[in-house]
């Protein structure tokens, strides 16, 4: 397939913590863009997926 373009991201989500109270669980989501090496951590998806929306608008 000629000019395809194909971009990955990795998500890998790690429990950080749970509220004792409300049982809430925190978690911490790592975002990997690949063809960039280019990666951040965020406290909730609503902000990791930005980031990967944000990159592929570059």
């Amino acid at each position: 397939m000629s000019g395809q373009t194909i971009v990955s991201f990795i998500f890998r989500f790690h429990l950080a913590n749970t509220e004792t109270l409300t049982e809430e669980k925190q978690w911490r989501i790592k975002v990997t863009h690949i063809q960039d090496d280019d990666e951040m951590t965020f406290e909730n998806l609503d902000d990791a997926v930005n980031f990967v929306r944000q990159s592929l608008t570059k």
